[in-house]
C-alpha cells in the first residue's frame, strides 16, 4: 500500500485504507464486525473479526521485516 509520506497525511492515508480493508472483509463475507476506537492522544485503532494474517508463515511476515522499494501496482514509487 502506498500512503504518500509518514507525515498527517500519509497517516490519515493509511487509517483509510486499514478501515476500507476491514470493510472488504465484511462485503466478502469472511468477517462481520467492526470495531474503530479514537482516543484522546490522536490514535485509532480498527479491529475485525476476519481471518487476520499467519505470521507463522515467512512469506507474511517478510513484508513486515523487510523495506520495499518496488512500484506498487498503480505505479506510484515510495520517496527515498
Amino acid at each position: 500500500m502506498y500512503v504518500g509520506s509518514t507525515g498527517p497525511f500519509g497517516v490519515e492515508c493509511l487509517a483509510h485504507e486499514v478501515l476500507e480493508n476491514s470493510l472488504d472483509l465484511i462485503l466478502g463475507g469472511r468477517a462481520t464486525t467492526i470495531a474503530v476506537i479514537s482516543r484522546n492522544d490522536r490514535s485509532i485503532e480498527v479491529r475485525d473479526n476476519g481471518p487476520g494474517l499467519d505470521l507463522a508463515d515467512r512469506e507474511v511476515r517478510k513484508y513486515f521485516e523487510e523495506y520495499h522499494d518496488n512500484e506498487t501496482a498503480d505505479g506510484h514509487h515510495p520517496q527515498a
